[in-house]
């Protein structure tokens, strides 16, 4: 999925390229990242762009855990904002880990992290929506939320093993300098093993009136007012769809709320998500059929269609013209 992040996300790349012997003017080319993306670190760019920028400065500076030295250089509050103040604030380190796995994509989109626990173990795991390069995104993401979690408690956590699905990398022995405990590589999934009763840590960090305050300031950015909600979703679904994710959990995932109040919400302003979504679909048909080299085929599914029938059929509905004629209109018009 496409989603936003804050530009704090890419805060610190460069530095550490150059710092490792690369050249970052190689970044900007490769990642079109503008000087102007790491100056301002509440502002928002695509997630993609974070993504690779972290892959590409592995690749630019030849060090096989840049992700790991990125997230131990970080400063963690600038780099996390409001969420790490919000972190801190917690009162256990359970419920710090709680509004650490509800809101972080509100400050990085595409990382999610859920907690399990099983008798006398606790499972951390995180997955990243990427794909080319990921092992480097798992190492940023593990070792910062061990510097974090280690910070908060005063390094009293101690975690049993530290798991990534990746095979041991040539600069190891960071890893072990960095995180401190047993790590095991080629795993099945990326995440922190921990004794569960850890999550009821008592954080001497604890601020329960700033959480409170902290969690409405958040829990306001993520479900804007109604003059700003249908515009918000909109551009979410734009973003989805130019991966071909249609669904309403896509995008309810960026609000603290239920689906149905997500949907009420949405309907005080004379709106639904079919509808929102449906009309995304149609301008991003028109725009792809207008181009004349996509197929009906291939436009029903860019958009998340089950079937090309079930598009033609929305299509039609809308425009009262299959979409088969449009892009042969389309195609006529530009000759």
């Amino acid at each position: 999925m496409f989603v936003g992040s804050r530009a704090a996300a890419l805060v610190g790349i460069v530095d550490m390229i150059a710092q490792l012997g690369g050249d970052p003017d190689h970044l900007f080319a490769k990642c079109h990242i503008r000087p102007e993306d790491l100056s301002t670190p509440d502002h928002e760019v695509p997630t993609q762009i974070v993504g690779e920028a972290i892959i590409a400065g592995a690749d630019i500076s030849g060090c096989d855990v840049f992700g790991a030295r990125l997230a131990g250089g970080r400063d963690l509050s600038t780099y996390l904002g409001v969420l790490g103040r919000m972190v801190w604030a917690a009162p256990t380190l359970q419920s710090a880990l709680s509004e650490f796995s509800t809101y972080i994509e509100i400050h990085v989109g595409g990382s999610r992290w859920t907690v399990d626990v099983d008798g006398e173990l606790g499972r951390l795991r995180n997955s990243v929506l990427h794909s080319r390069g990921s092992e480097q995104l798992y190492l940023h993401n593990i070792v910062l939320i061990k510097r974090l979690l280690s910070a908060i408690t005063g390094n009293q956590w101690k975690p049993y093993i530290v798991h990534f699905t990746s095979s041991q990398p040539r600069e190891v022995g960071y890893l072990h300098r960095v995180l401190q405990c047993p790590i095991e590589f080629d795993s099945d999934f990326n995440g922190i093993d921990f004794h569960s009763s850890d999550l009821q840590m008592r954080l001497a960090t604890n601020d329960t009136q700033l959480s409170d305050i902290l969690r409405q300031y958040v829990a306001s950015e993520a479900m804007p007012c109604n003059g700003m909600l249908t515009p918000r979703v909109s551009a979410l679904i734009q973003r989805n769809l130019a991966v071909g994710v249609s669904s309403l959990a896509a995008v309810l995932r960026f609000f603290p709320c239920s689906r149905a109040t997500f949907q009420r919400t949405l309907s005080e302003v004379g709106n639904s998500y079919q509808a929102l979504l449906d009309a995304e679909r149609c301008k991003k048909a028109c725009e792809l059929l207008s181009e004349g080299k996509h197929s009906v085929g291939y436009t029903a599914h860019a958009l998340g269609y089950a079937s090309t029938e079930a598009f033609s059929r929305a299509f039609k509905r809308h425009f009262s013209i299959p979409p088969s004629k449009w892009r042969a209109r389309s195609k006529l018009h530009q000759r």
